[in-house]
């Protein structure tokens, strides 16, 4: 009895050939492979990296294209290894000074950074910091500009906190005067420059603390008006002149001729005008 086949033995014969011819395809692609790939060492030959060089002048061509490109690049980085000298090469291809002179540090004017924070004396320690570290130009301006904002946004909370606590003291002060602040105050004022006639209230570090200026207070109660004005020393300093002048003016005693202290205040007024005098010239 005959065997009648199906179409299903075509297709498992189909798919047995198509194996065969892949395999036949793979051994030949092997086989020239390694005809083309005989001009490299033995260990190199199985690399995938070397299958598109199909000799050594294709090798050659490629390794000085790349030479070539990365001469546009800059030079190779340096090792450990490395001379001083080629250390130096590299740094200056990158673009980093010779000299610690060469890096620019401006200030933006908007900034308004006090100058201080940025003279010659403190520009020359940001340049050679920059240049023991071999930065770039562009590398050191990121550095200073951002410490320059920085000063800036520091100064601006200080001074925030600082205006917070003045008034603060003030109102505080004000509950506990009343409307007598202006003239309690003042009284706090005339103690402080009986006490220290040569200091600024400003350049002292206890100014606006309020029990410090309480204290002032109650020994200006304890002294008396008229011992404070008649004792005390005047001060050798243009500006701490100038500051008890503000305050003797704006004394309600001074104005008026009724005041039991009025004359005592235009004496010192007077006392200190001759001193401001005699300092200018």
């Amino acid at each position: 009895m005959t065997e009648e086949g199906t179409i299903f033995d075509n297709l498992e014969t189909t798919e047995t050939q198509q194996t065969q011819e892949t395999q036949q395809t793979e051994q030949q692609t092997e086989q020239q492979q390694t005809v083309n790939n005989e001009w490299l060492p033995e260990e190199f030959r199985s690399d995938k990296s070397f299958e598109k060089f199909k000799d050594i002048s294709g090798l050659a061509k490629s390794y000085k294209e790349m030479q070539s490109m990365l001469g546009k690049k800059g030079s190779a980085i340096p090792t450990a290894e490395s001379s001083p000298e080629e250390w130096q090469n590299f740094y200056k291809s990158l673009g980093v000074p010779e000299e610690a002179t060469g890096y620019t540090l401006d200030v933006d004017a908007e900034l308004k950074l006090p100058e201080t924070l940025y003279d010659d004396n403190m520009k020359k320690i940001y340049q050679d910091v920059f240049k023991a570290a071999n930065l770039t130009p562009a590398q050191a301006k990121v550095i200073w500009d951002a410490r320059n904002k920085y000063l800036v946004d520091e100064i601006a909370n200080q001074q925030t906190e600082y205006n917070k606590m003045v008034e603060n003291v003030t109102n505080q002060l004000k509950k506990d005067w009343g409307d007598k602040f202006n003239s309690e105050l003042n009284k706090s004022l005339q103690s402080f420059r009986y006490l220290f006639p040569d200091t600024d209230p400003k350049d002292h570090p206890l100014v606006n603390n309020i029990d410090f200026l309480r204290t002032l207070n109650k020994i200006h109660s304890l002294i008396g008006d008229d011992k404070i004005i008649q004792t005390k020393q005047t001060p050798n300093s243009a500006q701490a002149i100038d500051a008890e002048i503000n305050e003797i003016l704006n004394n309600p005693d001074y104005s008026n001729a009724m005041a039991v202290n009025h004359n005592n205040l235009v004496d010192r007024m007077v006392e200190l005008q001759q001193k401001k005098l005699a300092l200018k010239g």
